[in-house]
């Protein structure tokens, strides 16, 4: 009887991970209310993820915000520079969507390919700003080349964070279940995949965060 209540018994690990998610999710959500402050929230949700798929020892709250606190101007400026250039990309596929000519059809192609590149970056960004300390620059384009190097896990990882929200789309009761699991449960899920990709510019002896300097 014991044993059936131990955290080694299957069942209850399973449930005190989904708690811990759980948690973390609500966090997250709650950090996220400012707006401006979503970019640091996913940082400090993705420090703790990143750490729980290594079964590392980790108290959600206090290392959500440790991370919060320590990544708070880099991981906000990061950000609003993304909410900068996803507005202006907007702004011009709008516009040069409605131009009834010819070049403004290939020039939206082009705005297209660009915010292509942008959600790419945007997808690494902030897990590598939760794993490595650097400058905002070579965090930014650390996450760039991670996207285009590591290009069939780039696409996995597309699906991963997409393919909730369609099942939310089609199955009403998946709902609720994203509000409740939804950002970190993503993270958690996806969180694996950084985790293979990270630990191959890790070296052997780092025990945390690691120097990630520019990676060409």
């Amino acid at each position: 009887m014991k044993n059936f209540f131990s955290l080694d018994n299957g069942f209850f690990a399973i449930m005190d991970k989904v708690s811990n998610i759980l948690w973390l999710n609500l966090l997250f959500l709650v950090c996220c209310i400012p707006v401006f402050t979503i970019g640091v929230s996913t940082t400090a949700m993705f420090y703790v993820t990143l750490k729980m798929v290594r079964d590392e020892e980790c108290y959600i709250t206090k290392s959500f915000f440790r991370s919060f606190r320590q990544n708070f101007k880099q991981a906000t400026g990061i950000w609003l520079l993304i909410m900068l250039i996803g507005g202006v990309f907007v702004a011009d596929f709008l516009i040069l969507r409605n131009m009834n000519v010819p070049a403004g059809k290939a020039l939206a192609v082009i705005v297209m390919a660009l915010a292509m590149i942008l959600f790419f970056t945007v997808i690494y960004v902030f897990p590598v700003l939760a794993k490595f300390d650097n400058s905002i620059k070579n965090t930014i384009k650390n996450a760039f080349l991670m996207s285009i190097r590591h290009f069939p896990w780039t696409i996995l990882l597309v699906l991963c964070i997409l393919l909730p929200f369609v099942l939310m789309y089609i199955i009403t009761w998946m709902i609720p279940v994203m509000f409740l699991l939804g950002g970190a449960g993503i993270a958690y899920g996806t969180s694996y995949i950084y985790r293979r990709i990270f630990d191959q510019y890790i070296p052997r002896e780092e025990e945390e965060e690691g120097q990630l300097d520019e990676m060409i």
